[in-house]
């Protein structure tokens, strides 16, 4: 894959199959990534007990790395993953949406994590909801959402040390904490004050229509997070 590739392409399994290729990120962004999808489904498929086990997998994202085998993170993921099939006893499941929302929830629960299952079965679940044949819908999103999280690995951004001034990490950190990402221009604003001029950092805070999310490029280079 090319750098020009990578901005353009709009199927998000193969930008994934790059990352995994690349193999430069934690199982944590990868997480997260598959985290905010199933939240997606959510919203059109309520279910109490899925959307606390999304709740739990992103508390272990937030604390297992990809070197850290825990057993005490690794038996909550398996508890996570017994809620999960628990919730609708996959081998009863009949309607096609709901089976593919708890496969999808199941697969946050694995350890490392194989986000393009997951990602491909809320695309599933969401087939009645979503025209993402178009490429509109959640393709597109799912797309922009890997730009959100991964940024260009063709072009890592270089973090100067002196920018992470304590206003830049305490706006960073208070809407990491909130996944209230309205004060993104005001982080730019700080960032620059610190002397930070790179276009790509301060574009993507200004962008008016990007969607923001835990696990976001720029917000990770602030807070120290892999």
């Amino acid at each position: 894959m090319t750098e020009e590739e990578w901005l353009a392409w709009r199927r998000p399994l193969r930008l994934l199959r790059y990352l995994h290729k690349a193999a430069t990120h934690s199982d944590r962004k990868f997480r997260l990534l598959g985290v905010v999808c199933c939240r997606r489904v959510v919203e059109q498929i309520s279910d109490v007990t899925l959307a606390e086990v999304i709740d739990g997998c992103e508390e272990v994202a937030e604390e297992l790395s990809a070197e850290e085998w825990n057993p005490v993170l690794l038996g909550r993921l398996d508890r996570l993953r017994k809620r999960a099939e628990e919730s609708h006893g996959l081998r009863t499941v009949t309607d096609q949406e709901e089976y593919e929302f708890t496969f999808a929830v199941e697969q946050l629960t694995s350890f490392p994590i194989h986000p393009e299952y997951c990602l491909d079965s809320c695309m599933s679940a969401l087939c009645g909801h979503d025209d993402y044949d178009t490429g509109q819908g959640e393709l597109l999103f799912q797309v922009d959402l890997l730009r959100e999280i991964f940024g260009n690995p063709f072009r890592p951004a270089e973090f100067a040390p002196e920018w992470r001034t304590s206003t830049a990490v305490a706006l960073a950190r208070e809407m990491y904490d909130t996944r209230d990402f309205s004060a993104m221009p005001i982080l730019a604003d700080a960032l620059q004050d610190a002397g930070c001029e790179h276009p790509d950092v301060l574009a993507h805070c200004r962008d008016p229509h990007q969607v923001h999310v835990r696990g976001c490029w720029v917000i990770d280079l602030v807070l120290g997070y892999e």
